[in-house]
């Protein structure tokens, strides 16, 4: 996929929702890139609450790891690299609050 492809220019601050989401890793590295952010993206992945529980692919997991960018998942699973909060867990929000106010001070 090429950058011309997607529906994204410099001059964006988010994605219009009526033309493209960054629907694939790769089209969000691209976006992400194209923001010119004077910090790292905060980028908060969860599973479904809905849909049966299967859980990240690991092909997933090991692509997000490689990104350049203040990532976590909401998920009971635990993940060697990346940071995880329960939403089953007492205080999930504040939880993850003080997560991100502790990893933002260090940056």
């Amino acid at each position: 996929m090429s950058i011309s492809t997607c529906n994204w220019s410099k001059n964006t601050t988010a994605p219009n929702p009526q033309k493209a989401w960054p629907r694939t890793l790769t089209e969000l590295q691209i976006y992400s890139q194209l923001l010119e952010w004077e910090k790292y993206p905060i980028l908060i992945f969860y599973e479904n609450a809905i849909a049966p529980t299967q859980g990240f692919s690991q092909t997933f997991l090991d692509a997000l790891t490689r990104f350049d960018a203040t990532i976590c998942l909401i998920t009971d699973s635990s993940h060697p690299i990346l940071p995880t909060f329960s939403p089953k867990g007492p205080h999930p929000i504040q939880s993850i609050l003080n997560w991100l106010q502790r990893t933002l001070l260090q940056n």
